[in-house]
């Protein structure tokens, strides 16, 4: 069975089960690790709940749109010149989270016929270091939405206490090996994960792309790089690969286990593990 298939089968019944008519936009958390296929997913699935259900608004957000502007981004990196995971797009505390909480805010009560501007980030911008688009060039979506289709790669993710930063610090061979990152640089990234769990409780229901073993990340985005540079002549070379997915790496460790094991919306049976194979083969599906 694809991802698609099981997160179809998954959604079906809880989409015919949501009152449209009187409940906010029903809002399906995605996310999996680098590479794992959850930008293919949430587009498939956009398209494919579209197609089922005619009469309903289906739009597909990422939370990579809602990434700082580049003049932000550069303030964030002088900010925390000697933290590695903040130089840079990409980490929780990189986001224009008041203009998340906005757009969210508008896609939840605008009423018939209205339109909302929702922003959209070029990674291509500034030699790779990336830029939001001007506000004319973002997507228009017309009210009212009644199926929010939202990934990002920490999509769930909640902040644990400085103890079990210490603790998985320690007993990460990933760590000892990247003497760069402190348990302090760790300590201010698990912090801005904390402004970040307003938006997991508005999820009505979560899909997790899941891999028990974290080197798969490393494969499968190399995996992609190639098919970049053969359809596009361009793309991240092996070493590239493995020094952007570090960067990423540290909350993983931190936080993907616990998200896999306990989930992340609080209504049993409302989030689905997919075990993934190395060729993104789903091995098993079980609810949480």
């Amino acid at each position: 069975m694809s991802t698609i298939d099981a997160s179809l089968s998954f959604l079906t019944p809880i989409i015919d089960d949501h009152d449209f008519d009187e409940k906010s936009p029903l809002v399906v958390g995605v996310t999996g690790l680098q590479g794992s296929g959850k930008s293919y997913l949430s587009s498939k699935l956009t398209t494919e709940l579209s197609t089922r259900y005619p009469d309903l608004n289906v739009i597909n957000i990422s939370m990579d749109d809602f990434y700082l502007t580049h003049a932000d981004q550069l303030k964030v990196n002088a900010a925390f010149p000697d933290n590695p995971l903040l130089q840079g797009r990409g980490l929780p505390g990189t986001h224009d989270l008041q203009l998340a909480t906005q757009i969210f805010s508008d896609l939840r009560t605008s009423t018939d016929r209205a339109t909302v501007r929702v922003p959209i980030y070029d990674k291509s911008k500034f030699g790779g270091e990336g830029d939001r688009l001007s506000e004319d060039q973002w997507q228009v979506v017309s009210s009212p939405v009644d199926i929010v289709i939202f990934e990002g790669w920490f999509n769930g993710f909640q902040n644990i206490t400085q103890a079990e930063v210490q603790e998985k610090y320690r007993g990460s061979e990933f760590f000892h090996s990247h003497p760069e990152i402190s348990t302090r640089t760790l300590d201010t990234v698990n912090d801005n994960l904390v402004a970040y769990q307003q938006f997991w409780k508005m999820f009505d229901c979560f899909v997790l792309l899941y891999s028990p073993d974290l080197q798969t990340v490393y494969q499968w985005r190399i995996q992609q790089e190639h098919e970049l540079i053969s359809t596009k002549g361009r793309g991240m070379s092996d070493e590239e690969v493995y020094k952007f997915v570090n960067r990423y790496m540290p909350c993983y460790i931190l936080y993907y286990e616990s998200l896999h094991q306990l989930g992340c919306v609080a209504t049993a049976k409302r989030n689905l593990n997919l075990l993934l194979g190395p060729s993104r083969n789903v091995l098993r599906s079980s609810l949480v």
